[in-house]
């Protein structure tokens, strides 16, 4: 079995990660930022994109009719990299906020969920989140010269691959689920209470309250399941 794909070894990932947060927070209250952070992170963040980048190109080139299960495992093990964001944030002295720990504290929960075994569609959540993490790290590896074109595109894509995530999980899941239990639809149930959390906090920075965020999410659900209703009417029909 590879590494890092048993909830044990992601908890423990995650007991790691927390008490690595916690010593840095310690230090840099003690001591302050930690030297040279800022142009680790700049190494880090060019290097990540470039990563995204050869993901997106692997997965768009990758044949789902043979064993997909080398760059679902890559895009997996990603998450586990992208959390070292935490360390270098909280190593320069800037504030972790909520949606930045509970994303990357969960996403490999996420894709443990659908992309290591039970990865029914999983190609499109895939290719719009490599997309997505290229643009976010190539504009934090630019700096202030990140560019007002990459940062007016940011919210598009972000929100992009969140609804056409709960949307795959929604339709393989009721599938599932009609098929009498075939396959397990729990995995796509939990990917959709993740995502929609992602979702939730997605809208903290654009002065949305909690209330209105929960109808928003509430009512997308809602059109994804009056559009899935609508889909097996005409697939009846025909």
């Amino acid at each position: 079995m590879a590494p890092l794909t048993t909830l044990p070894e992601l908890l423990t990932y995650s007991l790691f990660l927390l008490l690595a947060w916690t010593a840095v927070d310690v230090y840099v209250t003690r001591y302050g930022p930690l030297a040279g952070t800022r142009s680790l992170t700049k190494v880090h963040n060019w290097f990540y994109a470039a990563v995204s980048l050869v993901m997106l190109v692997r997965i768009l080139n990758t044949d789902d009719s043979k064993d997909s299960f080398t760059i679902r495992y890559i895009f997996h093990l990603s998450k586990f990299y992208e959390s070292i964001d935490i360390l270098l944030v909280c190593a320069s002295g800037s504030q972790i906020s909520d949606s930045l720990a509970f994303h990357h504290f969960t996403t490999p929960y996420l894709t443990y969920l659908r992309y290591v075994d039970h990865h029914g569609g999983w190609r499109p959540f895939a290719v719009l989140n490599n997309f997505h993490h290229l643009l976010v790290y190539t504009f934090f590896a630019r700096g202030k010269g990140g560019g007002v074109l990459l940062r007016s595109v940011l919210p598009y894509t972000g929100i992009l691959q969140l609804i056409v995530s709960v949307w795959v999980d929604v339709m393989y899941g009721l599938d599932k689920y009609y098929d009498g239990g075939l396959e397990p639809w729990w995995p796509n149930l939990g990917a959709i209470a993740l995502v929609g959390g992602y979702f939730v906090l997605f809208f903290q920075g654009f002065g949305f309250r909690v209330g209105q965020k929960m109808v928003l999410l509430v009512g997308l659900l809602g059109l994804f399941l009056i559009l899935r209703a609508l889909v097996d009417g005409v697939k009846t029909a025909l």
